[in-house]
């Protein structure tokens, strides 16, 4: 799954912000009002954006959106064992 859409949103900012808020609304609409959401921001990032610029998008938003809804959205960050760390650096 993640190599199918980790291009179209790898070190794209708007991309990244756009799936945060969505994400938020979506859980609002299916009355879902507590989320831990994981992710790995260095798989996320690249060329153009840190992993902690990712992280601060993502954390940014979804507490923007979390309080445009009034849910509670939580993050667990997580490192996949296969992911290298040079691996954005050889694209």
């Amino acid at each position: 799954k993640f190599y199918f859409y980790f291009p179209i949103i790898c070190d794209d900012a708007i991309a990244i912000k756009e799936l945060a808020l969505s994400f938020v609304k979506q859980q609002y609409v299916n009355h879902i009002y507590y989320t831990e959401v994981r992710y790995c921001p260095h798989a996320l990032s690249g060329k153009q954006l840190s992993a902690e610029r990712v992280l601060n998008i993502i954390l940014d938003n979804l507490q923007q959106a979390s309080q445009t809804y009034g849910i509670i959205i939580k993050s667990i960050l997580c490192h996949m064992r296969f992911w290298r760390a040079d691996h954005r650096a050889q694209q």
